[in-house]
């Protein structure tokens, strides 16, 4: 059923339309939030709460941009209120580096063997760790652009911004990674040439 269909459904209380509309997002939302905060049931709970807001505001939703625009810009609202609290809490940094295949921070490209793919995934969790610990500023279009694949145009709209300042939080963002990750990685002790030819940042 096509996804117009599904939102005009779950509208009128149709609770297996919303279901099914939700279902293809869930994932998406959930990495989301998990790459912001690093701990999995953290993440759980603030995606459960994102898609109450999404049930109970669904009438509210006109189609003037896109559903998933609206569904992220939700997402995006609900993490801002919650981040005080859940990045005061201790992070718990857990891996799940085979859910993400958008990985742009790493290209990684087949031929590698069993020692370099260790480093690569040692230096990806690196990596996550370090977006957790950009300014709030940064984080939200740092992980939409690099983890989720997300255009410049897209995080616009999520954003409600100008792709212009969308640009110029990615670059400074990127930046502050850069330093973050000059603290905590020593990139001599990666012996794999390739993985450091593989870096983009």
């Amino acid at each position: 059923m096509e996804e117009k269909d599904l939102i005009a459904k779950a509208k009128s209380g149709d609770i297996y339309s919303f279901e099914q509309l939700i279902s293809r997002y869930q994932k998406s939302v959930y990495n989301i939030i998990y790459n912001m905060i690093g701990n999995e049931e953290e993440a759980n709970d603030i995606s459960q709460e994102v898609f109450i807001k999404v049930f109970k505001s669904l009438t509210k939703f006109r189609g003037e941009s896109s559903f998933s625009t609206w569904l992220y810009s939700i997402a995006k609202n609900i993490f801002i209120n919650e981040s005080k609290r859940y990045y005061n809490k201790k992070k718990s940094i857990e891996t799940s580096l085979d859910d993400n295949e958008n990985l742009k921070l790493l290209n990684i490209s087949d031929g590698y063997n069993v020692v370099e793919e260790f480093e690569i995934r040692e230096l990806q969790e690196k990596v996550r760790q370090a977006i957790q610990q950009l300014p709030e500023e940064f984080i939200f279009v740092v992980i939409l652009y690099y983890l989720e694949g997300f255009s410049y145009e897209e995080i616009a709209k999520i954003m409600d911004s100008s792709i212009g300042t969308v640009k110029s939080r990615l670059s400074r963002g990127k930046e502050h990674l850069k330093e973050i990750l000059s603290n905590m990685v020593n990139f001599s002790d990666f012996n794999s040439e390739s993985i450091n030819n593989k870096m983009i940042l």
